[in-house]
């Protein structure tokens, strides 16, 4: 069995908790700005948060990454098709509606072909290590941590 070179990202939410009114919660002017877009993966943390991903993803050994994006995420594109990059090679899947994760996936199915692939979610940051390791099991497998630890 092959180890997957393949990471499909989810990138198609449209950010409504995140611009729900918080009140500890303090984030810049350019911060806000893009939390209002619903682009949940564009808003900066230094850099594109969705950048620290990919940059961890790459770490861990995935040099093809499928953005699932809406079609309204042009944002993304303009963002991702104006980089060089030299570690990882971008592709798009355009989720027609937001109709859930599996639905989300399902975008990506011409892409993934035959191919052994993994999931993630382009906002949360799994440490390379972690990605590596999920990458690496033989079969299928999650990403879980222990609350209590």
């Amino acid at each position: 069995m092959t180890t997957p070179r393949k990471v499909v990202v989810l990138a198609r939410g449209l950010g409504t908790r995140m611009r729900a009114a918080e009140t500890t919660a303090t984030l810049s002017a350019e911060q806000a700005a893009a939390a209002d877009t619903g682009v949940k993966a564009l808003v900066p943390v230094g850099r594109p948060f969705l950048d620290h991903v990919l940059s961890e993803l790459a770490d861990a050994g995935f040099d093809q990454a499928c953005l699932v994006i809406g079609p309204e995420h042009d944002a993304v594109r303009r963002h991702y098709d104006a980089l060089e990059l030299t570690r990882v090679r971008i592709d798009y899947a355009v989720q027609a509606e937001p109709r859930g994760t599996a639905d989300a996936v399902l975008a990506a199915a011409d892409w993934v072909g035959d191919n052994r692939f993994c999931v993630v979610n382009s906002d949360n940051l799994y440490p390379a290590a972690t990605s590596r390791q999920l990458r690496e099991l033989p079969g299928a497998g999650l990403v879980a941590y222990d609350a209590a630890a």
